[in-house]
């Protein structure tokens, strides 16, 4: 709905913003309103009150279109992202989906071979080992020193 309604302005206002409506007598300013349905205010012009009600009425539906133009490119937007988003969302369900199939799948290949034991580790040779005490009966009859050459001493074959 749209409607005018002009008003008187105080004595300081200067002269080029106001005007005289000629039906209503009124010297001031005209204000033009839009509401919507439920009585809330969409729109407001304010003009001289000498401009015709037609200058406010397209005035009005000039700010209406373009509101109507920017909550249409909103929309728009927003109906891009809710896509990016569901079409990611159906992504992650998927991948989700697939390891479950994946956890699932080797639960059950473990419950149905199980593990085999690890080979017990060879037993640590001790002092009463038989080849311990041959290796210190020969060290014992050698007599001499056992110490190795050192690496720069020449050996003859």
């Amino acid at each position: 709905m749209l409607d005018t309604q002009s008003v008187h302005v105080a004595a300081g206002v200067p002269a080029e913003t106001t005007g005289r409506d000629v039906a209503k007598k009124v010297p001031g300013r005209k204000r033009g309103l839009a509401v919507d349905v439920l009585g809330l205010v969409i729109a407001v012009v304010v003009l001289a009150a000498s401009a015709h009600e037609n200058a406010a009425g397209i005035a009005l539906l000039d700010r209406l279109d373009t509101r109507e133009q920017a909550l249409t490119r909103q929309i728009e937007q927003t109906q891009t992202g809710i896509d990016s988003l569901t079409a990611r969302l159906s992504e992650l369900s998927q991948e989700a989906e697939h390891l479950r199939i994946s956890r699932k799948t080797l639960l059950s290949l473990a419950e149905a071979d199980p593990a085999p034991a690890e080979p017990d580790a060879p037993p640590l040779v001790g002092f009463d080992h038989p080849d311990y005490q041959q290796i210190l009966t020969v060290f014992s009859e050698t007599g001499g020193s056992l110490r190795g050459l050192p690496p720069f001493y020449p050996v003859s074959v």
